[in-house]
């Protein structure tokens, strides 16, 4: 299954109000509510605090890997950042 496919799956899931919720929106969430920025983001994923900003603003794709490795560096399950159910 390609991402593109899981992600259309797993949205189906999603409710309406939800769907409004971009992983982007719920990592920069997260990081709020743990009081992280993006330097220690980008430490406990191990990539540069730069790639760390360009992915929040929107710059590069969140795959599902990536969705995966930032769920395992802010200790929530993957539905944290996809926002499934």
């Amino acid at each position: 299954m390609t991402n593109t496919d899981f992600l259309v799956y797993v949205s189906k899931d999603i409710p309406e109000w939800g769907k409004d919720i971009d992983p982007y929106d719920r990592i920069s969430a997260l990081m709020e509510i743990q009081g992280i920025n993006n330097s220690e983001l980008a430490r406990r994923l191990g990539i540069s605090r730069q790639y760390v900003t360009d992915l929040l603003n929107g710059e590069k794709p969140i795959t599902l890997r990536s969705a995966k490795k930032f769920a395992h560096a802010l200790e929530v399950p993957i539905s944290g950042i996809l926002g499934m159910q």
